[in-house]
Formats: structure tokens, sequence, C-alpha cells
């Protein structure tokens, strides 16, 4: 898999997905489409880059091109790679940045807690919320 996140702790589960757009890996991804009503055991919600300062549903696992799927890692104490959209300190608070990278949380829905600093496109570890 072409830039995997690979978690450093995992709590929960992943959930598959359908890219509804293409995703990076290791950037924060928001539901696009749900599994309702269900058409087929095959149907997946769709997910995309989360929007700058929203919620999320997880992290994308790896690349995805438009149309296929991928795993996005999700769940509260979840620590994962992410990428940085601009400088981070270590314990700050994070939300999403543009393009679904996190950056030190503004005014935006907090994400999660930076257990590492990063700067502009590079990783660095989140304990999601």
């Amino acid at each position: 898999m072409a830039n995997e996140s690979i978690p450093l702790f995992r709590p929960g589960q992943d959930i598959s997905a359908t890219a509804s757009a293409a995703v990076t890996g290791k950037r924060c991804v928001a539901w696009t489409g749900g599994l309702l009503p269900l058409t087929s055991p095959k149907t997946l919600p769709t997910a995309a880059h989360a929007g700058a300062g929203l919620a999320i549903a997880g992290v994308a696992s790896y690349d995805a091109p438009l149309g296929s799927r991928f795993a996005v890692q999700r769940g509260k104490g979840l620590v994962v790679t992410v990428t940085a959209g601009a400088a981070i300190t270590a314990l700050a608070e994070v939300e999403v940045g543009t393009a679904g990278k996190v950056i030190a949380k503004a005014s935006g829905v907090p994400i999660g807690r930076a257990l590492s600093a990063g700067s502009t496109d590079t990783d660095c570890f989140v304990e999601l919320y």
C-alpha cells in the first residue's frame, strides 16, 4: 500500500469505505455517503478528505483513487500517524486544515491531541478523540 499509516495503538476497528474522491493516506476523512438503504452486501459508505475545521470519520490508512476501497482508522484513543498541514507542537490539540491535514486547533472541531511535533507535510502521531 502506498503512503500507509500504521497506528501506534489501535483500540477499535477500521471501517472499509469507498473513495468518493481521491484520498491520500495519513489524512483525515469524513463520510460523504452512508450505507442506507443497504442494497448489497458489497455496499460501503463513501468518504473523502474532511473539510477544514469539521468533524472526521477517521484517518485514511493509505492512498486510494476515486472509486476504490480503503480502510478508515477510527476510534477514541487511537494513536495514528497523520500528515501535518502546519507546525504543530507536541501535546497541542489539533483540528483538520486543508486537504485533510491536521493543524493546531484554532476555531474548528478538535479531533485529537498531537503526541509528537510536526511541521508542514511531515507526519506526527495524533491521539484521536
